[in-house]
């Protein structure tokens, strides 16, 4: 475990010192405002084209009326993932950028601290931004209950980690295709469409909603909404959060199998 411990201390001071010299503060403002943005649009539509009216089909799947909150609530979740697959899933084309692939991968430092160490130093900036994103729905009128914060706190730390799964297998991929815009940007686009941040996933084609159970984020988000509109609690969505951490594993574990694999042929490139 200290080797893990201190490739991820060194790559969190690393890109901490990176992002403060860089761009403190243009990223962290692009994506808050966007999604501020994103809840805006729906609200707009809400109150000046539906009149506050919402179909029967919705409150049937959503299994709610409000939905200022729901829209709210899965664009504060969207936010973590899209600050943690940018994070984490861009670290590896990075240093391919830099020209410090090779040296990494010829040193001895821990593979996962690497991805933890990425994932630990845009934490708590993700949480910074979830927050503003909920207190500007807060304001434009979702309603969110004093007494759930210790629950959103955890749902917070649980998705985030849900993510980080996920950000493995992104890196992954882009490493392979040397490419970051069209692969973050699909992925980003398919958490958007299927995995119920601005609808619920009961509304899509059936063959899609099997797609979207494959997903982890989509029935930790279920479970988040059942806790905070819903009035359940953890225990009873104990089935959704086992089944989102199961699925969260095998992205993890199919992601750094195929990094280890992967990276036997970049560093054979590195001799030819």
């Amino acid at each position: 475990m200290k080797p893990v411990f201190l490739t991820a201390k060194a790559v969190t001071l690393k890109n901490r010192i990176i992002t403060n010299r860089a761009y403190p503060l243009s990223s962290f403002t692009e994506r808050v405002v966007g999604s501020i943005f994103s809840i805006i649009f729906p609200v707009f539509i809400y109150y000046f084209i539906f009149n506050c009216h919402i179909s029967e089909s919705f409150t049937k799947h959503a299994n709610t009326m409000d939905y200022l909150t729901y829209i709210v609530l899965g664009q504060s979740v969207n936010i973590i993932a899209v600050s943690t697959l940018m994070s984490v899933g861009r670290c590896m084309i990075t240093e391919i950028r830099e020209g410090t692939l090779d040296n990494f991968l010829l040193s001895p430092a821990s593979r996962i601290g690497y991805f933890l160490g990425s994932y630990v130093e845009q934490f708590l900036r993700s949480m910074l931004e979830f927050s503003l994103v909920l207190l500007v729905g807060i304001t434009l009128g979702a309603r969110i209950p004093a007494e759930k914060v210790p629950i959103i706190a955890l749902f917070i730390i649980f998705m985030s980690l849900v993510c980080f799964c996920m950000a493995i297998l992104i890196s992954t991929i882009m490493v392979f295709t040397k490419d970051t815009y069209i692969t973050q940007n699909t992925f980003f686009l398919l958490i958007d469409f299927i995995c119920g941040v601005l609808f619920p996933v009961e509304c899509l084609p059936h063959w899609l909603q099997y797609i979207s159970q494959l997903m982890p984020l989509t029935s930790a988000l279920k479970a988040f909404r059942n806790c905070i509109l819903g009035n359940q609690s953890l225990q009873d969505n104990w089935i959704l959060l086992a089944y989102s951490s199961i699925i969260s594993i095998v992205f993890l574990a199919i992601g750094y199998c195929y990094f280890r694999k992967f990276e036997k042929k970049l560093i054979e490139n590195i001799y030819v």
